[in-house]
């Protein structure tokens, strides 16, 4: 093959991916409109007005490897005012904040072991929710299930377009799996289907069992785990589209916290996880 056509084919093969990640960069700007106004439905169904459609911290650009799922996020001090509330989110959001920013240490860890774990080269995550409306959490317990239904035709467009054929679903928390066990038995769910523990302290119990019998390779694995360490991969994943208020927030909530056991607990139980399905 000459130079020229050489040079020509590879011009070729980058105008078709740039085709092809514009037309799905166009498919999810339209997926997110049908989300906002889902959340629109939930703050009249619940009404309740303080619910805010927060968007991914990991916006893909063409179809990925693996998903996680978890329940739905929260309104919370952390992020939306003393009092959380519709317009400090939005304008939380506007500075950059986003769902599963890696700010906390839950959030944080997921991140670290999906790359390092779970990821080969060229291999991607996508991290959503059952239902994109943060809310208050007394309000998220209300009438989850049938929110999830109403929710759950959207939950597959968003796979259709974003997971690949092959792709893993990570369910993160029993909720989760529950619900989506019962939608594959239904036949409206054909996804290969994992659980992990969901990374809230309200599971901490569950973090002991799933160490049982591994703990010489737990203590091993803690001792190279230090909160240096995830500081620096949060600033390296932060780098790219992040706004400064956002690295400037992740980087004080990470050095606000301890990183304790039962924390690299979780992330044992990640890393366990993930290699088990690759």
């Amino acid at each position: 093959m000459s130079i020229y056509a050489a040079t020509l084919t590879s011009s070729v093969r980058k105008n078709t991916i740039d085709i092809i990640m514009l037309d799905f960069a166009q498919k999810y700007e339209e997926l997110e409109k049908c989300l906002k106004k889902q959340v629109r439905r939930d703050r009249k169904r619940l009404r309740c007005d303080d619910i805010v459609y927060l968007p991914q911290f990991i916006r893909p650009n063409r179809p990925v490897d693996y998903i996680f799922i978890a329940m739905e996020p929260s309104l919370t001090t952390k992020w939306a005012g003393k009092r959380p509330n519709r317009k400090d989110g939005e304008a939380a959001i506007k500075k950059g904040f986003r769902n599963y920013l890696p700010a906390s240490l839950g959030g944080c860890f997921l991140h670290y072991c999906a790359k390092n774990y779970l990821c080969t080269r060229g291999q991607t995550y996508y991290i959503t929710d059952m239902s994109k409306g943060a809310m208050p959490v007394d309000k998220a317990k209300h009438k989850r299930k049938e929110r999830w239904e109403e929710w759950f035709p959207l939950l597959k467009k968003e796979l259709e377009l974003v997971a690949k054929q092959d792709a893993i679903v990570f369910a993160m928390g029993r909720e989760v799996e529950r619900f989506l066990t019962k939608k594959r038995e239904q036949g409206e769910f054909d996804y290969r289907l994992q659980y992990l523990l969901h990374p809230s302290n309200q599971a901490a119990g569950a973090r002991q069992e799933c160490i049982a019998g591994r703990k010489s390779e737990f203590n091993k694995f803690k001792q190279t785990m230090t909160k240096e360490k995830l500081e620096k991969f949060a600033s390296k994943i932060l780098s790219k589209d992040s706004t400064k208020w956002a690295k400037r927030r992740a980087k004080e909530r990470l050095e606000s916290k301890n990183l304790t056991d039962s924390w690299k607990m979780l992330m044992f139980c990640y890393k366990l996880t993930f290699e088990g399905c690759k």
